[in-house]
């Protein structure tokens, strides 16, 4: 390089392609050479044989027993039941809970109650409030008998899965009629006739029947 500068300077031809080859086949020679003296690592090789790669691949986790193999035979689950056309039945602790207290309450020689000894089920069993005693009544007592029998009362609460719904479902389905699907205006009146009759702050609305309707 310092050669050319001086030539360049003086003012000298110079066939610089023919210097750099020279050059280049010098410094190309001399590669071996030095890097023979010294210690450098040796270089990969070429075939596949014995590439680091290779070996990984060998020992893939196929080869080895991959541990999806563990999940590759269909596995039986059992999958309990999570829906209910007519609602979840009740459990079987709360089912003889329930069954104890009504075979207390309707241990009479009728093995039935009336229509107004009928409220302490609808109080301590269906955990209702008292003036929906009437159309609960009604409702299981679908001949007009008069009476509502213990059998008729398990059928129609435990039974017909009344004891596992909430309380608004519980109302929502005593109150309608049956074929309905949904409440209308005269569907709440058995609620409000009792309450006119039973509740003490409308007591004086019993002697004057023709303002009840009204209120």
């Amino acid at each position: 390089v310092k050669s050319l500068i001086n030539d360049a300077k003086a003012g000298t031809a110079v066939n610089a392609c023919a210097n750099f080859s020279n050059v280049n086949a010098v410094g190309s020679n001399s590669l071996p050479s030095m890097f023979s003296s010294v210690n450098a690592p040796p270089l990969s090789p070429r075939s596949s044989s014995g590439s680091p790669r290779s070996s990984k691949q060998k020992s893939s986790p196929s080869a080895l027993g991959s541990p999806l193999k563990l999940f590759s035979d269909p596995m039986q689950e059992v999958i309990p039941q999570f829906y209910f056309q007519n609602g979840r039945p009740p459990t079987k602790e709360l089912k003889e809970q329930s069954l104890s207290k009504i075979n207390h309450l309707f241990n009479n020689p009728l093995n039935g109650l009336l229509i107004d000894e009928f409220k302490t089920v609808t109080k301590e069993v269906c955990k209702l409030p008292s003036f929906l005693s009437s159309a609960l009544f009604r409702k299981i007592d679908v001949d007009c008998m008069g009476i509502v029998t213990r059998d008729a009362f398990i059928t129609y609460w435990v039974d017909g899965n009344m004891l596992t719904m909430d309380v608004a479902t519980q109302i929502f389905e005593i109150l309608k009629r049956p074929g309905h699907k949904h409440l209308t205006q005269v569907d709440f009146r058995p609620i409000l006739r009792e309450l006119l009759a039973t509740h003490p702050g409308l007591k004086f609305l019993q002697n004057t029947p023709e303002f009840q309707d009204r209120y």
